[in-house]
């Protein structure tokens, strides 16, 4: 399966039931330990927890391996761990056994030119980095999600709220910009909307400090939406989907929301999982069966879906 890459303060805590359901844990830490980050465990749980265990949540995606990789340091080492998550590296380097074709990044900040470069490497191997766009109330879009607007493989993450009852809105923290390409639930825990006792943030896998045992926890963020889309994007890149079309899948099957068409809040809207890895199977037939007669026909059965034919 294809290796999701969690770009984070630490590791997750692999021994959660939701990672070792089976006593084989999906979760391949990096070389150097280091210590547990709750958000990074929060975040796999989206992306990767567990299904049809009988017990806490099921994540977007249930095959491939979970690597975590740690987000600290310099602008260089941020770099570094890009290309180490990507395969780019070579010894005497930290070697990654198992690239990613996924990478989420949870997180962000300033723009740099060397932390840029890290993220081009990547881009240009075919990686796809899906990034939260921030929680600063409509402020600018954070790096490196606001680099999409200059590579393909970068995709910016909005979040949304839960609003029972109606159509999402974006949630107050989310930020805004040109940058941001599709939006995904990122939960507001100052509201209980469907009234059911339970705040409106995102269910994850997390630690109990009180038992000393693993559990669940609701969060918010765009650090708990853009997992949503990380694995989504693993479940298209399984069934074939090309990465060079997988941003633009994404955005021409998303769900409009706020303003008709693209917006700063929004992007192209609220992704469509179903309608995504519809597209997407299309597309991996199409890309082994289409001629120059049946391109019309093709582009017909895609709908909104823009394929760029070689």
């Amino acid at each position: 399966g294809t290796t999701l890459g969690i770009w984070d303060g630490g590791e997750v805590l692999d021994t959660h039931q939701e990672f070792n359901n089976t006593g084989d844990s999906r979760v391949t830490q990096a070389d150097s330990p280091t210590a547990v980050s709750w958000h990074a465990t929060h975040v796999a749980g989206t992306m990767g927890a567990v299904t049809n265990n009988g017990t806490g949540v099921s994540g977007m995606t249930w095959s491939g391996d979970i690597l975590p990789v740690r987000a600290v340091g310099s602008h260089f080492q941020m770099a570094q761990g890009f290309r180490y998550a990507c395969g780019l590296l070579s010894s005497p380097d930290p070697v990654n056994p198992t690239p990613v074709g996924v990478l989420n990044y949870s997180a962000g900040g300033s723009h740099s030119t060397t932390k840029e470069q890290g993220v081009k490497d990547c881009n240009e191997a075919g990686v796809i980095m899906v990034c939260a766009a921030g929680n600063g109330y409509c402020a600018s879009v954070i790096y490196p999600a606001a680099y999409s607007t200059t590579y393909d493989k970068v995709i910016a993450v909005a979040a949304t709220d839960y609003n029972y009852g109606a159509n999402p809105q974006r949630a107050p923290y989310s930020n805004c910009g040109p940058e941001i390409n599709v939006a995904a639930p990122g939960g507001n825990t100052g509201t209980d909307s469907d009234g059911d006792g339970n705040v409106d943030g995102v269910l994850s896998t997390s630690w109990n400090y009180g038992s000393g045992t693993p559990g669940y926890s609701f969060w918010q963020g765009t650090s708990m939406a853009s997992p949503h889309v990380a694995g989504l994007v693993a479940l298209m890149l399984e069934q074939g989907a090309n990465p060079d079309s997988v941003r633009s899948i994404l955005q021409s099957t998303a769900v409009d929301l706020g303003a008709p068409g693209f917006d700063n809040e929004f992007g192209h809207g609220l992704v469509d999982a179903k309608a995504a890895l519809g597209a997407g199977s299309k597309i991996a037939v199409i890309a082994t069966t289409t001629t120059v007669d049946s391109v019309d026909k093709a582009l017909t059965e895609l709908g909104r879906v823009f394929i760029k034919f070689n």
